[in-house]
């Protein structure tokens, strides 16, 4: 759950807001820059130092560890992805619906070449 303290949020914002300015600056200069490989390292480092990594790491924190990259997938589509995906929805139209070999239900008229 992203909802923590705000006093928690003060602390760890200060941290974020550097990596944050970091990723800019190593966007900035580097034209080839990998932003998703750089997120992707920060991430699997603080899972590691978290969570561990070395023959004492037990299941349980495979388990934990892989349950926050669980939820932070959920809340980030819950967040941007699904209100992004609704407007292109409503942009575009629905998804058309086959129901049998031929035949078509959606709000959207479509017109099938014979």
């Amino acid at each position: 759950m992203p909802y923590i303290s705000q006093d928690k949020r003060l602390v760890l914002d200060r941290a974020i807001n550097e990596i944050h300015h970091k990723l800019v600056e190593l966007e900035t200069d580097d034209c080839e820059n990998n932003m998703e490989g750089n997120v992707n390292y920060i991430f699997t480092r603080l899972l590691l130092m978290v969570y561990g990594n070395d023959e004492s790491t037990s299941y349980s924190q495979i388990n934990d560890a892989l349950g926050v990259l669980s939820a932070v997938t959920n809340e980030f589509y819950r967040k941007v992805a699904a209100p992004y995906e609704n407007q292109k929805e409503f942009v575009n139209g629905p998804i058309v619906r086959f129901l049998t070999p031929g035949e078509i239900v959606s709000h959207v008229n479509v017109e099938i070449p014979e």
